[in-house]
C-alpha cells in the first residue's frame, strides 16, 4: 500500500484527543504498541490503509489526521461522576468518552446555529432551577403541571414506546435535546446530562436498541432522572443507584413525576396491591400501567410504605438471573437515526439547512445524514412530530 506522509505529532494528538493510552489504542488498532509509538514519533509513515483504519477506530475525520500540525487539545466542562462500583467510580471506557465528546461537539455546533438563528431555540434559562434542598415530590408535581402532560393520558397509552416518545417530545418542546445510544454496561453508566455555560441542555441515555417494552419503560425513567440533573444545572454521569445522595434525589423526582402519589395509591387499590404482600406480578402491572421501570415501582412502593423494605433487592436478585432480549433489528435507517438523535435535534438541523445556515456537509457532520437520505429523514421527523408532539 502507498505510504502517506503525515505529522506523527498529529497522530499522537488524535489518540490523546480520544483519551486513549498507547496500550489501549494499539489494541484498538490491532498493532503492537511499539509500532504505534513509532508512527507517532514519525519514524516511518503509515500506509493509507492504516491511516483510514486509525480514523475509523478513533472515530475522527480522515482529514484531521492529515493536518500539518496538531490542534490545541480540546477542553471539556467539568463532569460530576455519580457512578459507584466497588466504592468508587469506574474508569471511562472509550465508548463512553467518545459519547461525551460527540455530545460536546453537537452542542458546540448547536451554539453556532443559535448565534445565527436564536428563534429556532427554546431558551434553556426558562427551565426551572432547583437545589438539592428542594422537595423532589413538589418539584415533580410542579413540572407535570408546567409541561402539561395529563396523568389520564399517560395511563391511557397502550405501548411503552409511545409513552417514551411522547415524553421525549414533551422535553424537546422545553428545549432539551435527547440522544439514545447503546454503550453497553462496562462503565456502569445509565446516562448523563449536560448543562454548562453554553446553555443547551442535553440528555444522553445508554439504552439497548430494541423495541422491548421493558427497555422503553427503563428509558422513560432514565429520561426524567437525567432531567432532574438538568434542573439542578449539573453536568453529570449517572448510574441511578440509591447509595449516592444526588442519584437518590433524582430517582425520587423521576418516580414522583411518573407516579404521582395520589394516583399511584389509587391504582394500587384498583389492582388490589396489598400492604406488605407485594408480588412481582403486582410490580409488573404497575410498571405497565405507569410506563416506567419495575425497579422504580418497587422502590416507590417501599418509599410510600406499601411494601416492606427489601422488596427491590429481592426482586433485583431474580431479575439478574434472567437473560435480556436482544435487538430485533426491525427499525430502518431513518427510524434508527430518529431514535438515536431525537426529533428535536434532527428537526432543528433540517430547519437550519432550509434557511441556508447549514450546507450538506454541515448536516452530515452533525447528523450523519447523507444527502440522499435528507428527504426520507425529513419525512420520518414530520411523521413523528404529527404522532407524538411538536418540538
Amino acid at each position: 500500500m502507498v505510504d502517506v506522509p503525515v505529522n506523527g505529532r498529529v497522530l499522537e494528538w488524535a489518540r490523546t484527543e480520544r483519551h486513549l493510552t498507547p496500550e489501549v489504542a494499539a489494541k484498538l488498532l490491532q498493532i503492537d504498541k511499539e509500532e504505534l509509538l513509532a508512527l507517532e514519533r514519525g519514524d516511518h509513515p503509515p500506509s493509507i490503509g492504516r491511516l483510514r483504519d486509525m480514523a475509523a477506530k478513533y472515530k475522527m475525520p480522515f482529514a484531521s489526521l492529515m493536518m500539518p500540525e496538531p490542534l490545541p487539545q480540546a477542553t471539556r466542562p467539568q463532569v460530576e461522576d455519580y457512578r459507584t462500583f466497588e466504592g468508587k467510580a469506574p474508569e471511562l471506557s472509550f465508548k463512553l468518552q467518545r459519547a461525551l465528546d460527540e455530545v460536546w461537539e453537537q452542542i458546540d455546533a448547536l451554539v453556532d446555529v443559535r448565534d445565527n438563528a436564536p428563534d429556532l431555540f427554546r431558551l434553556a434559562d426558562e427551565l426551572p432551577r432547583v437545589t438539592l434542598h428542594a422537595d423532589p415530590e413538589k418539584i415533580a408535581a410542579a413540572e407535570r403541571e408546567r409541561i402539561g402532560f395529563n396523568i389520564d393520558v399517560q395511563l391511557g397509552l397502550e405501548k411503552a414506546r409511545e409513552a417514551f416518545l411522547r415524553w421525549r417530545a414533551a422535553l424537546e418542546t422545553q428545549g432539551v435535546f435527547v440522544r439514545v445510544e447503546n454503550l453497553g454496561n462496562d462503565d456502569k453508566c445509565r446516562g448523563f446530562a449536560v448543562y454548562d455555560d453554553r446553555r443547551i441542555p442535553f440528555i444522553f441515555l445508554n439504552s439497548d436498541e430494541t423495541d422491548d417494552d421493558t427497555d422503553y419503560r427503563a428509558r422513560t425513567f432514565g429520561l426524567f432522572h437525567e432531567y432532574y440533573h438538568l434542573l439542578l444545572r449539573q453536568t453529570a454521569l449517572s448510574d441511578h443507584k440509591r447509595n449516592n445522595r444526588v442519584e437518590a434525589i433524582c430517582n425520587q423526582f423521576a418516580a414522583f413525576f411518573l407516579m404521582p402519589r395520589e394516583r399511584f395509591l389509587l391504582e394500587c387499590q384498583r389492582l388490589h396491591v396489598q400492604h406488605g404482600n407485594i408480588t412481582e406480578a403486582n410490580v409488573r402491572k404497575l410498571a405497565e400501567k405507569f410506563h416506567t421501570s419495575m425497579s422504580s415501582v418497587a422502590i416507590h412502593l417501599e418509599r410510600l410504605g406499601i411494601a416492606k423494605p427489601g422488596l427491590y433487592e429481592a426482586l433485583l436478585g431474580e431479575w439478574k438471573k434472567r437473560t435480556r432480549r436482544k435487538s430485533n433489528g426491525r427499525a430502518n435507517h431513518e427510524e434508527r437515526l430518529a431514535n438515536k438523535l431525537g426529533v428535536g435535534f434532527l428537526n432543528l438541523v433540517l430547519r437550519a439547512a432550509d434557511r441556508g445556515l447549514l450546507n450538506k456537509l454541515d448536516v452530515y457532520e452533525m447528523t450523519a445524514v447523507k444527502p440522499q437520505y435528507v428527504d426520507s429523514v425529513t419525512a420520518e421527523v414530520t411523521a413523528r412530530i404529527a404522532a407524538y408532539g411538536r418540538t
